[in-house]
């Protein structure tokens, strides 16, 4: 019984981590995917914005740690637009692991996997420079 145990806890342990390790990164990039969306409509209807206000109406903060977030608004703000303009909302969040299995072979690598979303809107108001 001792060597069964011995066999299937490690197992066990690892599937759990995995399950653990997926679900994180299912709800990051489930929140990611709203918080692009959110961001890309405020965007559409908001003559002025910038990256760190669209952050906080879309509530970022409160589900991600924004420090990890890499934002990207194509036009630009302050950059001219009209009406039926098309306003992408590219978010990089760069992930670290709970569990990160290539530092038990080497301890020196930063591994980490970079989630990326975006989000397409449409611009409702006319924006001049």
């Amino acid at each position: 019984v001792m060597a069964e145990a011995a066999l299937v806890i490690p197992l066990l342990i690892g599937i759990t981590f995995v399950i653990t390790e997926f679900g994180n990164v299912l709800y990051i990039s489930n929140s990611l995917n709203q918080v692009a969306r959110t961001m890309a409509r405020y965007a559409a209807v908001s003559q002025n914005y910038t990256t760190n206000g669209l952050l906080t109406s879309a509530g970022a903060s409160s589900v991600l740690n924004t420090s990890n977030i890499t934002t990207t608004i194509t036009p630009a703000a302050g950059a001219s637009r009209n009406i039926g303009d098309t306003i992408t909302v590219t978010l990089v969040y760069s992930y670290t692991p709970i569990v990160n299995p290539f530092r038990l072979f080497n301890s020196s690598s930063n591994w980490a996997p970079n989630l990326r979303t975006s989000a397409v809107s449409r611009s409702e108001v006319k924006q001049y420079p």
